[in-house]
């Protein structure tokens, strides 16, 4: 009797210093949760502690919110979950980069995710583009989570993910007919001026240089009704930005 006592009571003490600092223990969860990095970025405080008690996980209150999403993560994977992020590529330096989040005005954060020089070279990724996959802890001399397989390039199945081509390499369209712009229901000299001295084409760029208040705008306000008017099936898009 007094064995089983001594040894219940062993128990007991370790159980409890194996929860210092952890809160109450809670029964482990039946099925591991996958988680989101992008879903746990949005929650508030409350909503990502109510997930670290499933977890069996206790947030320091001194800690941030995006620490409290980097310790979530960290027990997720620990427990074997399967961990999924989406972000846009970074290059950080030659031998990685990383993943960043507009929503986060593409700051770096504690929960930021690292991907390898050798996925970044096997898929010929650039920076900018949009990528997503799972993650996982970071290894051996090894800072950030790392992300493990790569699912998903611009939208597209990696597998099925075709590089490119530069810009600088591609072939130049040059204009294809001609958009005239004089008419008689504007009968506006400034657009039959255009048709003489810079004659549009489609497909091509045109630039406006003047100084200030010598009628630019009006200019772009007569070329936009003698499109309208000569050329109804072109999309007609006016931007002005002050």
């Amino acid at each position: 009797m007094d064995e089983k006592l001594e040894t219940s009571a062993s128990l007991g003490a370790d159980t409890v210093e194996a929860n210092v600092g952890r809160g109450p223990r809670s029964a482990p969860p039946a099925t591991i949760p996958s988680l989101d990095l992008n879903e746990l970025q949005e929650l508030p405080g409350k909503k990502l502690e109510a997930l670290a008690r499933n977890l069996d996980l206790h947030l320091h209150p001194a800690r941030s919110l995006h620490q409290h999403v980097l310790d979530i993560i960290r027990a997720g994977l620990s427990m074997a979950a399967t961990v999924t992020a989406e972000g846009f590529l970074d290059q950080v330096s030659d031998s990685f980069a990383m993943l960043r989040w507009p929503e986060l005005n593409f700051l770096p954060v504690p929960e930021d995710v690292c991907v390898p020089r050798a996925v970044i070279e096997q898929y010929h990724l650039r920076p900018g583009q949009k990528i997503a996959g799972t993650i996982r802890l970071p290894g051996d001399r090894e800072k950030f989570l790392t992300l493990e397989k790569l699912v998903t390039i611009e939208g597209q199945p990696a597998e099925q993910w075709v590089e490119p081509t530069d810009f600088d390499k591609l072939t130049p369209q040059f204009p294809q007919g001609r958009i005239m712009l004089e008419n008689p229901r504007t009968n506006s000299i400034s657009a039959r001026a255009v048709d003489l001295l810079a004659p549009l084409g489609r497909g091509q760029r045109g630039l406006i240089v003047a100084p200030p208040r010598v009628g630019k705008t009006i200019l772009l306000k007569e070329i936009a009704k003698a499109i309208r008017v000569n050329h109804p099936e072109i999309v007609l898009i006016l931007l002005l930005v002050d």
